[in-house]
C-alpha cells in the first residue's frame, strides 16, 4: 500500500510540475475586439518596417514592441541575421491582408513619420509576437514606455533564447545583433580608429559614421538612434 501511495504522489507532483511549466509559457495574444485599419501589405522594407495600402493610401508602419537586426539603413552595415529576418517578414506578409492595431500607450507616429502599429495577419496571428517567438526579432521597449503586449513579448523572447531559436542559436548570432560583415579598418582607409575621437574632433559626418560603425565608438551616438554627432550629421 505504501509503495502504491508513493507512486501516486510521484505522479501527482510530476503532473503539477508539468502543468506549472506549461502555464509559464507565453500565451499567444488574442485579437482585439476592434482594429484601427485593414489593408494589404504592398512592401516589406525590412523585418520591422512595412508598407500597407489602406483605402488607396500607403501607410508606412514601424511595428510596435519588436526590433530586427539592421539590413537596409545606408548608414549601417548589415547586422547578423538581418537578411534572415527580412526574408521571414516577406514570407509571412507579402501580399497578405492584415488588420492594424494602434496602442494608446504609444504615439501614433514615430520621429520618422511612420505609423506605429501591431500587425495581425488575417486578423488572427500577431506578426510582431510571432517574429520574436521564432527568433527573428528582439523584444523592444522604446524609451522605457510599457506597451500593451510587453509582458507576452518579453516572455516569448525568453523562451526563444532558451530554445536557441534563430538569432539566439550559437551558430548564428548567439543573441547578438552586432554587424556580421562590418568593414574592417585597412591601411589605405582615409580614416583611422586611432586615436579615439570625440564629436568635436571629427572632420566630417562621414568620419563620424566611420568611428561609430567601424571603430565601435558608441559614445558618439548618445541617444542611440544610429546617428553619430548630430551637430554635424543632422536629420537623424
Amino acid at each position: 500500500m505504501q509503495h502504491k501511495l508513493h507512486y501516486v504522489l510521484i505522479a501527482y507532483f510530476l503532473t503539477v510540475s508539468l502543468w506549472s511549466s506549461f502555464n509559464a509559457e507565453a500565451k499567444t495574444p488574442a485579437p482585439p475586439a476592434a482594429f484601427n485599419e485593414t489593408g494589404k501589405v504592398v512592401k516589406v522594407v525590412d523585418g520591422d518596417t512595412i508598407d500597407v495600402e489602406v483605402n488607396g493610401t500607403i501607410m508606412r508602419l514601424r511595428l510596435i514592441g519588436m526590433d530586427t537586426p539592421e539590413v537596409v539603413d545606408p548608414r549601417k552595415p548589415v547586422e547578423c541575421f538581418g537578411r534572415e529576418a527580412s526574408d521571414q517578414a516577406k514570407k509571412l506578409l507579402t501580399g497578405k491582408t492584415v488588420k492594424l492595431e494602434a496602442d494608446p500607450s504609444q504615439q501614433n507616429r514615430d520621429r520618422y513619420n511612420r505609423f506605429l502599429r501591431y500587425v495581425w495577419i488575417d486578423g488572427k496571428v500577431l506578426f510582431n509576437y510571432q517574429m520574436i517567438a521564432d527568433g527573428y526579432a528582439f523584444e523592444y521597449t522604446f524609451q522605457g514606455n510599457a506597451y500593451k503586449y510587453q509582458k507576452e513579448f518579453k516572455q516569448t523572447q525568453k523562451e526563444a533564447e532558451q530554445k536557441q531559436k534563430g538569432l539566439w542559436h550559437p551558430d548564428t548570432c548567439a543573441g547578438e545583433s552586432k554587424p556580421a560583415d562590418a568593414p574592417a579598418e585597412t591601411s589605405d582607409s582615409k580614416f583611422s580608429c586611432s586615436p579615439k575621437k570625440t564629436c568635436g574632433q571629427m572632420s566630417s559626418c562621414e568620419e563620424a559614421y566611420y568611428h561609430l560603425n567601424v571603430c565601435g565608438n558608441k559614445s558618439l551616438d548618445r541617444d542611440k538612434d544610429g546617428v553619430p554627432c548630430e551637430s554635424i550629421c543632422p536629420g537623424g
